[in-house]
């Protein structure tokens, strides 16, 4: 139930004073008791108190967040009352990619248990009732990792089979819902289930192939992480955690459709997740950069008119390569085409489209790789006596809109690592004398590294770089240095190839 209301006769400078209370009529689980309380937000508040009031032989566990003074009193008399006060809560100024307001706000997080065991063995009881191994669920599973030659290739066939068979679809309204989830085998017969479904099927069927797996859950890297010290009904995603025989514990999300074994979404990189059934709160590490990789590889053929004919193959890893399948996978028909025709025009309104592949489209345990052929009759420049060639896209690449700001109040933040990487292949006329090229670049400072140069040998240019950033936050103190290096690498690649032509 929701209640709106105004408050009649307000006006600029006033300060409006409210008290709410709420009711839940029927918990989820009566022993739990819990209250996240925000002092400030997205309007100035100039007073926030909130009073929480237990029975006798309860005690309440809490944390200050983001707050520098505030007055704290507990009352005893009839059980405890506690009392938090703060005053003079201003708002804070929006940056782009800044982390979860939730993060930011000063907050309270309180709960009545010391530690984690209760809320871990209510979680771990729903699964352990759920994860049931059926004559129908082992026999699928016997089908699916048949000829597989170890536990690794096991995991990425039934990881593959159960994202691309079993629909997303997610209708929350309690605690069954949300924390239960279906048995494993209700969501198979039903071909659809939500996130906390779809990790109870896989980690059951990874139980029928002999690995240990269990469902976990977490907070998606746009909102704020788990608070480890404070044990709190928590979480709005679920994934599964593996335990291989021969190797450290990871992760992978059955709900990521298009994410070929062992990605998984970058929502869930670089938070904490509650593994019930272990008895414990795990950090998702985020991936090494090369585990998000973008690589560009281009063949660009110079004729004698100067015009170019540019051979294009790109691969990718991670949520790039899941994106960019989902992406093609969507289009239909003459959309392909279009598509296409929308990419080269993208380069230059002259260019042309020769053909077209995509590999591997609809096979997700296969690299997926993008393949373009174009013409270009304007790929050189001439300035007076000069040529100039400029290599294409590669600077809009390191184009970041979310560095417009000289300097920030908060860091500056990713869903996840990333890695770019250029191949240039440039064959030029005979009689090119090539007058100038970019001095190499080389950049290792903080959480990016950077490195770029030209090779040139008689009429063939060959450029290469690589560009890492080796975590998904910028501090604000990192941030000056990481925007100057991005700004000095988008000026490398935007300088032109110089050359002219011998004089017949």
């Amino acid at each position: 139930k929701v209640i709106s209301f105004t408050i009649p006769n307000v006006e600029k400078g006033d300060i409006v004073e409210y008290i709410y209370e709420d009711y839940e009529f029927n918990p989820w689980n009566k022993d739990f008791f819990e209250v996240s309380w925000f002092f400030g937000g997205d309007d100035p508040v100039y007073h926030s108190k909130v009073e929480i009031k237990l029975p006798e032989g309860k005690k309440l566990y809490y944390k200050l967040k983001n707050v520098e003074e505030i007055k704290v009193d507990s009352i005893v008399e009839n059980g405890t009352r506690y009392i938090f006060e703060h005053y003079n809560s201003i708002p804070f100024v929006q940056e782009p990619m800044m982390p979860s307001p939730e993060e930011i706000y000063p907050k309270l997080i309180s709960s009545i248990f010391k530690d984690w065991e209760y809320i871990m063995n209510w979680y771990a009881e729903f699964q352990k009732n759920r994860m049931i191994v059926t004559k129908k669920i082992q026999m699928l599973t016997d089908s699916i990792i048949k000829g597989a030659k170890d536990d690794d290739e096991k995991i990425a066939k039934l990881y593959h089979w159960v994202q691309r068979n079993i629909r997303y679809i997610s209708i929350k309204g309690a605690a069954s819902s949300s924390v239960s989830g279906h048995k494993a085998l209700e969501t198979l017969k039903n071909g659809y289930g939500d996130c906390t479904d779809k990790a109870i099927l896989f980690s059951t069927m990874l139980k029928a192939a002999g690995i240990e797996a269990y469902p976990v859950y977490l907070e998606t890297n746009d909102g704020p992480d788990l608070d480890v010290d404070i044990p709190t009904f928590w979480g709005n995603h679920a994934i599964v955690e593996v335990f291989p025989k021969d190797k450290e514990p990871f992760f992978l999300d059955p709900v990521s459709t298009f994410n070929r074994y062992p990605s998984f979404a970058s929502m869930d990189h670089g938070v904490h997740s509650i593994c019930a059934m272990k008895n414990a709160i795990h950090f998702i590490p985020v991936p090494e950069p090369e585990k998000n990789l973008r690589n560009y590889n281009y063949e660009i053929y110079i004729n004698d008119n100067l015009t170019g004919i540019v051979n294009f193959l790109s691969n990718y890893e991670g949520d790039w390569e899941a994106g960019i399948r989902g992406y093609w996978d969507y289009l239909k028909g003459e959309e392909v085409d279009m598509a296409f025709e929308n990419m080269v025009k993208s380069v230059s309104p002259d260019a042309e489209l020769l053909h077209y592949n995509i590999f591997n489209l609809n096979d997700i345990s296969k690299p997926f790789k993008l393949r373009i052929i174009y013409k270009m009759d304007d790929i050189i420049e001439k300035s007076g006596d000069v040529y100039l060639l400029k290599l294409p896209e590669i600077s809009s690449r390191y184009t970041f809109k979310e560095l417009v700001l000289e300097k920030r109040n908060f860091p500056l933040v990713y869903e996840t690592s990333s890695m770019i990487t250029h191949r240039f292949y440039i064959e030029l006329p005979k009689d090119v004398k090539i007058l100038s090229i970019p001095d190499e670049l080389n950049i290792n400072k903080g959480k990016l590294k950077y490195t770029g140069k030209y090779i040139v040998k008689d009429n063939v240019i060959i450029f290469t770089d690589r560009f890492e950033r080796r975590d998904r936050k910028i501090e604000k103190d990192e941030y000056a240095d990481y925007r100057n290096n991005i700004i000095e690498i988008r000026n490398f690649t935007s300088k032109p190839i110089i050359f002219e032509r011998s004089k017949k």
